[in-house]
């Protein structure tokens, strides 16, 4: 799901071992606009840029800049981030790859340290599910969603809220969220081993 190579991007070492045609492509999954989000949720929590657009809070701020209107993006940040989604496939599609393509979904694993930021992940992912639902990236393509494995409690509250359900709520998403990601330890976004299984096997599933 991650990999490091010298001098080349992941989907120009996908292109080369499907030209080359000496091992069987069969299934290609990819996730990229994560690093997109994150950066405009990023942008969100700049108080120069927060007081610039005069935003009131940190939901309206990512709204506005997940929609056409927003400043971050050309367009928003949904259309950066789906336009890429089309181009990726396209390339490889060009490359004469014809078999499965899975997308993988999105999580937000600042969702405790950021309340509502996690709304732009679940946004994000019914977003690109419905394009893929409408074959608007081709045909024989499927949306991975991880949110509801990496964020589970996210949705069950709400900003604000004063309770010990909330609290209840709140603590199971930590444990969830150090359990899958690297995040609430060692501030890096990316998942840990048992996350990187966990979404294989939703990979598994989706097929």
């Amino acid at each position: 799901l991650k990999t490091e190579l010298e001098g080349g991007s992941e989907l120009e070492a996908a292109v080369e071992t499907i030209e080359e045609g000496k091992v069987p492509v069969t299934a290609v999954t990819f996730q990229i606009g994560s690093n997109d989000a994150t950066g405009l949720v990023g942008k969100c929590k700049e108080s120069a840029w927060y007081l610039e657009h005069g935003y009131k809070s940190l939901i309206e701020c990512i709204s506005h800049e997940a929609g056409s209107e927003g400043y971050v993006y050309p367009g928003g940040g949904f259309a950066h981030i789906e336009t890429n989604i089309a181009v990726t496939i396209k390339v490889l599609r060009d490359a004469g790859y014809t078999g499965k393509i899975a997308i993988i979904g999105y999580y937000e694993p600042e969702a405790l340290i950021l309340p509502g930021s996690a709304q732009l992940f679940l946004l994000l992912n019914e977003s690109v599910k419905a394009k893929v639902a409408a074959e608007a990236y081709g045909a024989n393509v499927k949306f991975v969603n991880i949110f509801p494995t990496f964020n589970p409690e996210t949705t069950l509250y709400k900003e604000g809220e004063s309770s010990k359900e909330k609290e209840k709520l709140e603590n199971k998403e930590r444990k969830t969220l150090t359990k899958l990601t690297e995040y609430p330890l060692n501030n890096d976004v990316h998942p840990t081993a048992f996350g990187y299984k966990t979404i294989a096997k939703l990979i598994s599933k989706a097929w």
